[in-house]
C-alpha cells in the first residue's frame, strides 16, 4: 500500500552552486537589494542573470525553465515573468537616476 503512494521527481542541480558561490563573493544580492528595495525583483534579477549564465531565453520561458532545477536554487521556482518584466523595469530606471548623478 505504501509503495504506491511513493512518487521520485528529479532535478537538476547543474552550475547554480557554482553561479550562486561567485554571486555571494560578487555581494550581488546585497548590491540589487540597495537598489531594487524589494526582494522580489532582487530574486527576479538573480534568476535572470543565473538564467542568460546557464541557457538564455526569453523572459516569458524563464518560469519554465526553472522547474527543471531545485527550487532552493532557483527561489522556489515562483517568479513569473511579470515580476521578472517589473525588476527589469525598476533596474533600469534606478540605474539610469544613478548613471545620471555620478555624470
Amino acid at each position: 500500500m505504501q509503495i504506491n503512494s511513493l512518487q521520485l521527481r528529479s532535478k537538476q542541480v547543474g552550475a547554480l552552486p557554482i553561479i550562486d558561490h561567485f554571486m555571494r563573493i560578487l555581494e550581488l544580492s546585497p548590491m540589487l537589494r540597495e537598489t531594487l528595495k524589494h526582494q522580489p525583483y532582487v530574486d527576479a534579477f538573480l534568476l535572470l542573470i543565473k538564467s542568460i549564465l546557464i541557457e538564455p531565453s526569453a523572459l516569458y520561458r524563464i518560469h519554465d525553465w526553472s522547474f527543471i532545477f531545485d527550487p532552493a536554487l532557483v527561489y522556489g521556482a515562483t517568479i513569473s515573468d511579470d515580476t521578472l518584466a517589473r525588476a527589469l523595469e525598476i533596474g533600469y530606471s534606478c540605474w539610469t537616476v544613478q548613471a545620471s548623478w555620478r555624470v
